[in-house]
């Protein structure tokens, strides 16, 4: 009998472990993210440019805090900071006010939490870019 009270007990601790306490889904985002070139989209108008802009975008780098702020950029003097908030699908970048001409970004967040996907429309046309998480 008591084999079998030992046994309910920690199948009820593991259980517990395992689901009780989920993890919290903004957590799970919080880390650095690293730009994948492999899943670079490029218009044809920016074909032409198509290696230089991976050069480029293979630096880029994004770091989500636990304190809802953000840096994202590729170097010393290229970064953009401010906070940052999610819901089911989008992790929403807003700049801090001194970063003149920045404007929110909106990434698409994958299914594992564990791509965003930022996709943005210029006179070239529509771009896409995964940046993926490495810790």
């Amino acid at each position: 009998m008591r084999v079998i009270a030992c046994l309910a007990a920690t199948s009820i601790l593991l259980i517990g472990a395992l689901t009780g306490c989920a993890s919290d889904p903004k957590a799970a985002l919080v880390g650095s993210y690293k730009a994948d070139v492999n899943t670079l989209v490029v218009p044809a108008a920016a074909k032409p440019m198509e290696k230089m802009l991976k050069d480029v975008v293979g630096k880029m780098e994004l770091k989500l805090s636990a304190d809802d702020s953000f840096s994202f950029g590729g170097g010393p003097g290229q970064s953009l900071t401010g906070k940052w908030k999610f819901d089911e699908k989008t992790v929403t970048l807003t700049p801090d006010k001194n970063q003149a001409g920045a404007k929110e970004v909106k990434l698409n967040l994958s299914a594992d939490k564990k791509t965003l996907t930022l996709e943005q429309e210029n006179p070239a046309g529509k771009m896409s870019l995964g940046l993926v998480k490495t810790s």
